[in-house]
């Protein structure tokens, strides 16, 4: 028995039209052209409209039935994602994002721990590792700050200026500014370790020379 196509599409070659310009992208004006081509009459069937496409015609079947069930809407909708259901709750991941914050949890393994004695949600670390991805959480260090405070740095450079003024500086070049820091550790979007990233530059070893 052969299908009326053109019977079974509530749409004017028009809206076809209008609709396939309106496509966001080529795979779905396609869908809309098959529509349109069976509306006209320009193919016999999807087997068709298939060929002239360059669809399988599988593919182009399910188009159809797409379009048979929910109508020009199913048709353009974007498939649906399948997989496993995430295995954290929203409260689990609210309350591990609280404990990175606070330092307390920084390691794959650590939180790992965390999510099966606290939460009783199993975990392998590579697991662990693709969700901190999924959520945007990234490897960080803290921010950098001087020990010295502001008066201090302040004072120091106007003493230096000092020295400068009456000579030049003599500096041990064997000495190296001493930087204490922390290794990376996960931390959720838009937050970083609590702790600070320390500059320490000892300057005892300056002395003054005199110019001639």
């Amino acid at each position: 028995m052969d299908i009326t196509y053109p019977l079974l599409i509530p749409e004017d070659i028009a809206q076809l039209q209008a609709a396939e310009k309106a496509a966001r992208d080529k795979s779905r004006a396609d869908r809309v052209r098959m529509l349109r081509f069976l509306k006209e009459g320009r193919v016999a069937g999807v087997s068709q409209a298939a060929e002239i496409l360059g669809y399988s015609v599988r593919t182009v079947q399910r188009w159809w039935q797409c379009y048979r069930e929910g109508g020009l809407a199913g048709l353009l909708a974007p498939p649906q994602r399948r997989g496993m259901a995430e295995r954290i709750t929203p409260e689990a991941w609210e309350s591990l994002q609280a404990e990175m914050r606070a330092g307390r949890i920084g390691g794959l393994h650590e939180a790992q721990v965390y999510l099966r004695d606290t939460w009783h949600i199993a975990y392998g670390i590579d697991a662990i590792s693709k969700l901190f991805r999924r959520r945007k959480t990234k490897l960080k260090t803290g921010r950098p700050h001087h020990r010295n405070s502001p008066a201090e740095q302040a004072a120091f450079k106007k003493g230096a200026a000092g020295v400068a003024a009456r000579g030049a500086f003599a500096m041990d070049e064997a000495w190296f500014g001493l930087k204490v820091t922390h290794r990376r550790l996960w931390c959720p979007f838009g937050s970083r370790p609590p702790w600070i990233h320390e500059h320490q530059y000892p300057c005892h070893h300056m002395a003054p020379v005199t110019l001639p």
